[in-house]
């Protein structure tokens, strides 16, 4: 959305978020909701799951947490730091599908990690 788009980097965050809001609720919602009865209800045996009901219900509120406050304001945060990143380099235009153009004429030419430098390639 920033370098396509045309829109400032808190713009192109709150429209992220706003887009994934709703499922990421949705799915911490239902889990939450599963292990509740986990952690809550005595009964023969309880004593056992209890500790990892808790855990993982706390794993999860934490990681929705960063998900959704964390991560955005870190994102902007560069972006403000890092102003450079958040536009196209001067006469380049954007590539729809977010990747740059190959250089290999041929597509028979190609090589798994043709781009790489050989000193960054996996052995």
């Amino acid at each position: 959305l920033i370098r396509g788009g045309g829109i400032s980097a808190s713009e192109a965050i709150l429209k992220a978020v706003a887009g994934r809001i709703r499922p990421i609720f949705m799915t911490t919602m239902t889990t939450l909701l599963g292990l509740l009865p986990l952690v809550l209800i005595p009964g023969a045996g309880s004593e056992l799951y209890r500790g990892l009901g808790a855990v993982l219900l706390g794993g999860l509120l934490v990681s929705t947490v960063v998900t959704l406050v964390l991560v955005p304001v870190l994102l902007g945060l560069c972006y403000r730091l890092f102003p450079v990143m958040a536009s196209e380099p001067a006469g380049e235009t954007p590539h729809p599908t977010g990747s740059a153009p190959v250089a290999a004429a041929n597509a028979t030419e190609l090589e798994p990690f043709g781009s790489l430098p050989s000193s960054h390639r996996p052995l």
